[in-house]
């Protein structure tokens, strides 16, 4: 499976490389190892691929299920690390993936709004929140700018790593998982290179 990803990966490095070139700034805020939830806007169809570009970690990213619906692309998908979600519905069986992924020391890549939008959006989803609080992983900001087009360049910026340490000690119930969930974006956003 992670032979296919890192060719994969490789693939479509080189055309990236190529065709749409990319300045990062603080790559080495993603942990060298253990569990991690990145966080990032949604821009683009590219996102989790330049995402993927800027660590040797293998990500596992979220992907509406409409991806899955064909066989050959459900299965390459797979392959390459994404967890189906029906975003009207979610179902038991994808949270307990993501929670088992961030036990086992995985990261999980996330875009909370859910769809490519090029401004901040007030409609996001705060799942990550309650991942990051039962897993007690930290989540990783991340903001992608730039025009997703030929030879016109893409920056991405990794903020610090935002660990909810107040809201370990609570009862999941008690917690504001819509405010946290919008803080965090807005950090993401303020991430944007100026």
């Amino acid at each position: 499976m992670m032979i296919i990803y890192n060719v994969a990966k490789l693939a479509c490095a080189i055309f990236a490389f190529i065709f749409y070139p990319f300045n990062v700034r603080g790559a080495n805020n993603i942990p060298k190892e253990g569990k991690a939830i990145i966080v990032s806007n949604h821009k683009s169809n590219w996102d989790p691929i330049l995402i993927a570009f800027i660590t040797y970690r293998y990500i596992h990213f979220l992907g509406k299920q409409e991806l899955f619906e064909n066989k050959f692309f459900a299965w390459f998908f797979r392959t390459v690390c994404v967890i189906p979600v029906d975003r009207d519905n979610v179902k038991p069986r994808t949270l307990i993936d993501c929670l088992k992924l961030l036990k086992n020391g995985g990261v999980l890549g996330i875009f909370p709004e859910g769809t490519r939008v090029q401004e901040r959006t007030n409609k996001i989803s705060d799942g990550f929140v309650l991942f990051a609080i039962r897993s007690q992983a930290p989540i990783i900001p991340v903001h992608i700018d730039g025009k997703i087009r030929p030879w016109h360049r893409i920056n991405i910026t990794v903020g610090e790593p935002i660990l909810l340490e107040d809201e370990f000690k609570k009862n999941v119930k008690d917690v504001d998982t819509e405010k946290i969930a919008n803080e965090i974006l807005d950090e993401v956003y303020a991430l944007k290179m100026e």
